[in-house]
């Protein structure tokens, strides 16, 4: 009686860690004060976190790659009255179209080949009574989103296999970093879920950053002025991502806990020669950048896609959509 008394106590406790592990899994890792700043736009946007926090509409939160709209999600989402519920994350942009449904709504046991024998909960069961980010909305495969808007309207979910509805509190926030809209007109994402969705936008300015110091382990850095004129002049087309890697490598080549403008290096960020025949300069200019830093991975990779776009610390999706904005075949072929 006592050994059964004890196991049975053991489970009770495993159940109650497990639990606890995976609330801590889950729960949000940034908040507002993550965004650092005090210039105009930045206020703005802290503003609408906050204002967003107190509702529990969707959001739609644009953004150019780079400028930490995760970060924002998170933000809200701790402001939030759900902030102490499960904040669960997917990316459109690596989501298989045969996996999309299973993995948003979950199945029941036996529903497939290779499908757990007990049966698995979608990203929307595991977020009930908390938030669900999906990053990269506009890659949402397009069988998936009539299931989706379905979701949002009724407030619950079918599981593959089953003929029961389940009921869900759970707060949806998406992101996205190209114009939705067009993305409409284009008939690559359905109107009614595009209006379902974006009920609270936030647009997120260019470039906002956080302390990098923390990051390399060197908290008490000293920047000398020469680094703010320095990065000053550069346009960063790659947003926080880009700023990151050259602090980064900065920090790494600094000496003495002192940062000059000798460490940072920016590539070609120099050596750019104005052309008044052309018809945008400047956005030229980053086509032409971003053109060498594509051809530079994929020479790298051996011309293999997904590897590069892991070099630029991008999905392979928007590796495809840049190269077909620049011009360069998608198709396999060696590039020019």
């Amino acid at each position: 009686e006592l050994a059964d008394g004890y196991a049975s106590f053991l489970d009770r406790e495993l159940k109650d860690l497990d639990g606890e592990i995976t609330h801590q899994l889950n729960k949000n890792k940034y908040s507002l004060n993550n965004i650092l700043g005090i210039s105009p736009a930045v206020t703005k946007l802290k503003e609408e976190i906050q204002n967003a926090a107190k509702t529990d509409s969707p959001i739609l939160v644009y953004g150019e790659t780079g400028t930490g709209k995760e970060l924002v999600a998170h933000a809200i989402h701790g402001l939030s009255r759900r902030s102490k519920n499960n904040f669960i994350k997917i990316n459109a942009a690596n989501l298989p179209e045969n996996l999309a449904e299973s993995e948003l709504f979950g199945y029941e046991p036996g529903t497939f080949t290779g499908a757990r024998k007990e049966g698995k909960s979608g990203k929307f069961q595991l977020a009930d009574k908390g938030t669900l980010f999906i990053d990269e909305m506009n890659q949402m495969p397009l069988s998936i989103q009539p299931k989706l808007l379905r979701v949002l309207q009724e407030g619950e979910v079918e599981k593959l296999g089953s003929e029961e509805n389940i009921p869900i509190d759970t707060r949806i926030i998406v992101t996205t970093n190209q114009d939705m809209r067009e993305l409409v007109k284009l008939g690559k994402f359905r109107e009614d879920l595009f209006y379902r969705l974006h009920v609270i936008p936030i647009m997120i300015p260019p470039l906002f950053t956080e302390a990098y110091g923390k990051l390399m382990k060197k908290p008490n850095v000293t920047i000398t002025d020469g680094v703010y004129d320095k990065l000053s002049q550069y346009d960063w087309p790659g947003n926080v991502r880009e700023l990151q890697n050259v602090i980064e490598r900065a920090l790494a080549f600094s000496k003495d806990g002192v940062l000059k403008a000798s460490d940072i290096y920016i590539p070609d960020a120099n050596g750019v020669i104005l052309d008044e025949t052309l018809s945008n300069p400047i956005e030229d200019a980053k086509h032409a950048l971003e053109r060498k830093l594509i051809l530079q991975a994929l020479e790298r990779s051996g011309g293999n896609k997904a590897k590069a776009a892991e070099m630029l610390k991008i999905s392979r999706p928007l590796l495809y959509q840049k190269m077909d904005r620049l011009g360069m075949n998608t198709h396999g072929k060696k590039h020019p």
